[in-house]
């Protein structure tokens, strides 16, 4: 699940969390580090907060799919400045 909010503040901010029930501390901080990476690729527009849920769901998903599905969420969010692929 992602939220994303406009805001009159002049910059962006992400937010990750990651449910107890999709594993022990290793795993949840597995998935954090990946979504960062993938984050950390993109140029976004500034005004915007977004939070990012994880769920237990996300294991069954390797980190491509990961990446396309919210790179495409980013995009329809019109939150990037350019669509990296």
């Amino acid at each position: 699940m992602i939220f994303v909010e406009k805001v009159k503040v002049p910059n962006y901010q992400f937010g990750i969390t990651v449910s107890n029930k999709v594993g022990k501390a290793v795993i949840r901080n597995r998935i954090k580090r990946q979504i960062k990476s993938i984050i950390d690729k993109n140029h976004y527009q500034n005004n915007f907060k977004c939070i990012i849920i994880i769920k237990k769901d996300i294991l069954e998903r390797n980190y491509h799919t990961l990446e396309k599905e919210i790179n495409e969420y980013f995009f329809k969010c019109a939150i990037l400045e350019d669509r990296n692929e």
